[in-house]
């Protein structure tokens, strides 16, 4: 048997843990917004070891403060967006006269 599955960070098991499960028992995580999914979302008790969690990566963020001190804006369709999800491509551009 496995004790409860271990907590991660920045996400979550999508049900509440139990305090026992039976080998062969499986549980599935869940990242917080705009966080990605490193790994398996589902681990596995096996001989009363659960297998490695996932690990989910914080988004990355966009200070508008740096951008406005180096001249540069974020493409249109991005414009009003703060966080990005790991791998998203982003366009931005100069300000006018720069």
């Amino acid at each position: 048997k496995c004790d409860s599955p271990p907590p991660i960070a920045n996400g979550a098991l999508k049900l509440p843990p139990l305090a026992q499960y039976e080998s062969g028992s499986s549980v599935q995580y869940s990242c917080y917004d705009y966080h990605f999914l490193q790994g398996s979302e589902r681990i596995y008790c096996s001989a009363g070891q659960w297998t490695s969690p996932p690990v989910c990566i914080e988004p990355c963020t966009l200070s508008k403060n740096e951008m406005e001190k180096n001249n540069v804006l974020l493409e249109g369709f991005y414009e009003n967006q703060v966080y990005f999800y790991h791998g998203d491509y982003v366009g931005f551009y100069c300000k006018q006269n720069h």
